[in-house]
């Protein structure tokens, strides 16, 4: 059960470091650069350190995995949408009344 624990807090820092690795830069690089080292390691766990494959093993990796790659693609869409805010802001009227 402790176990259990430990992977969501340490499931639900990274989810809130990749919301604002996606968000707040300019590059989307950076946002993908915890889930593309969690995906490293899940595939060095279970390549190199020989890690059991079931359900019970694949399912924590599994379920972080797609929630950062998620965060990511959502996380790049919010900065496209508040890029396109700021520039709309930004655009003086064209002249014409009303």
């Amino acid at each position: 059960m402790i176990e259990a624990v430990i992977w969501f807090v340490v499931a639900l820092i990274l989810i809130v470091a990749e919301y604002y690795l996606a968000t707040k830069l300019r590059s989307p690089l950076w946002g993908g650069i915890l889930p593309l080292a969690v995906l490293g390691y899940t595939v060095y766990v279970f390549a190199v350190q020989h890690q059991a494959v079931d359900m019970q093993t694949i399912m924590p990796y599994a379920i972080v995995n797609i929630l950062l790659f998620g965060e990511w693609s959502s996380g790049r869409e919010a900065y496209r949408e508040l890029q396109r805010a700021r520039q709309d802001d930004r655009q003086p009227g064209d002249g014409r009344p009303g």
